[in-house]
């Protein structure tokens, strides 16, 4: 799924996988990456506190290593990404992992990962990638693939 370098990005549902730079097309949307000049995020407002992994510390969405548990005790937020400093910082012309939550038709808390392919300039971005765990409260390993059920 490429993300458009735009004020509206990607607006994508992780159950269906229904994707559009228009959210009203776009029902139930879960994540949201976008940004013209820069990588950020954007959340619905549920759940309440943020939606993606922020790196180790706090702060920016963080590209995250294979194998962090995405879970309840994981520290969440919407921000931009931060390239090439700091804590679990994101990488040009790579993979880059980041962990969410959302709100699942059930009406209760999953959790998930994705993997983003970045270019050689942050604006160019695919996400490749997209799991999450199908039992309500259970956390995921980044890069995981659940046991289909």
């Amino acid at each position: 799924m490429p993300v458009p370098a735009t004020t509206s990005g990607l607006y994508v549902n992780v159950e269906t996988l229904v994707n559009n730079s228009n959210p009203a097309l776009v029902p139930g949307w879960d994540i949201n990456p976008w940004g013209s000049s820069a990588l950020n995020w954007f959340n619905p407002s549920t759940p309440a506190g943020g939606v993606y992994v922020q790196r180790t510390g706090g702060g920016a969405v963080g590209n995250m290593p294979m194998g962090y548990v995405v879970d309840a005790s994981s520290l969440y937020g919407n921000n931009s990404s931060v390239f090439g400093s700091g804590n679990n910082p994101w990488n040009l012309n790579a993979s880059n992992y980041f962990g969410f939550r959302f709100t699942a038709a059930d009406n209760q808390t999953h959790y998930g990962w994705g993997r983003m392919d970045v270019g050689p300039l942050e604006t160019i971005r695919t996400i490749r990638e997209l799991a999450y765990e199908s039992t309500a409260g259970v956390g995921i390993p980044i890069a995981a693939i659940p046991e289909p059920s």
